[in-house]
């Protein structure tokens, strides 16, 4: 009798042990609150993603303020965010290659995946990136091809942008059908605060005496200056990490003094020098030109957004530019 009434106690032991396994496998990765749960890696995506989601999700940016994108490392911390998340969103096009190996390690089976890139129009790298010499082109492709075919930074096309909301409000009706009418009005408003944005940005640079802009930092901004008909000359190539030859810096230069050029432009998040050194050789001045992709540390805390960045950008091309 005693052996058989330890048989049953084991029997419910191992139905409910089955059990709880089985909830916890169908479970990884949804909130244990109301909200969905969305993790980004840039700082435009973690914006979006609360614009369109607003109080009913709860949206993790995983790189830090002031870090850069092209070198984090991520952190076995980053991957269990990512296995208790319902949504993960960022680039793709090479942007974050540390993204894949996260996703890789990822054993969220509710987890919905979201690359930006698979939802716009990819520039080639180094497209609408002015080259003086035939030489330096050769030099530029070999980079590029290190780096990618295309150019990641999609983010600075704002009909991108409204393309990547549009499917963040899509995929968050998906996880939340109830809600879905509030995620597309959401998705609705931001975007018409981007075709403002754009409606200025084609008003105040159709009219400008400069057709180019240099930018001592890396080659972000390709895919603003084929938007807006304009050409860009970066002293590095698409990676920060990229290093400049003399001559091209000497090129740089020559080409500022004969263009009669004013301002050279640096990022906050890279180091000024290139940009100084640029600036003094040509006796030129500096102004910041923001990426957007990330945010310093105060600036996340003061509450700065996307769009106020490029608002930023807007008034400084324009000086730049010697726009009327």
């Amino acid at each position: 009798m005693k052996r058989k009434s330890i048989l049953i106690v084991t029997v419910i032991i191992g139905v409910l042990l089955f059990g709880s396994l089985f909830l916890i496998g169908n479970n990884v990765g949804k909130s244990s609150s109301e909200g969905v749960l969305i993790v980004t890696t840039l700082y435009p995506l973690y914006e979006f993603s609360r614009e369109v989601g607003q109080d009913k999700v709860d949206v993790t940016l995983l790189l830090p303020p002031g870090a850069e994108a092209h070198t984090f490392e991520p952190k076995p911390s980053d991957i269990k965010k990512i296995n208790n998340a319902d949504i993960f969103l960022y680039i793709g096009a090479g942007m974050e290659p540390w993204a894949h190996d996260i996703i890789e390690g990822s054993n969220n089976l509710h987890l919905s995946l979201i690359d930006a890139s698979s939802k716009v129009n990819l520039l080639k790298s180094g497209e609408h990136e002015e080259h003086e010499h035939e030489e330096e082109e050769h030099e530029h492709e070999g980079e590029e091809h290190e780096h990618g075919e295309y150019d990641p930074h999609i983010w600075l096309d704002f009909e991108n942008d409204q393309k990547i909301i549009i499917a963040i409000a899509e995929s968050l009706s998906e996880k939340d059908p109830a809600n879905k009418d509030f995620y597309m009005k959401n998705a609705n408003d931001y975007n018409a605060e981007l075709g403002k944005l754009h409606t200025n940005y084609t008003t105040s640079l159709s009219n400008c005496k400069q057709k180019e802009f240099i930018s001592g930092g890396h080659n972000a901004f390709s895919y603003l200056a084929h938007k807006y008909n304009l050409q860009t000359i970066s002293a590095f190539g698409i990676s920060p990490d990229s290093e400049p030859t003399p001559q091209k810096i000497k090129e740089i230069v020559d080409l500022t003094k004969e263009h009669g050029i004013k301002y050279i432009y640096f990022e906050k998040l890279v180091s000024p020098k290139m940009a100084e050194t640029i600036a003094t050789e040509a006796d030129a001045k500096t102004l910041i030109l923001n990426p957007g992709h990330n945010l310093q540390k105060e600036q996340f805390e003061q509450g700065i957004t996307f769009i106020s960045l490029m608002e930023e950008n807007l008034e400084n091309l324009k000086i730049g530019l010697e726009c009327e």
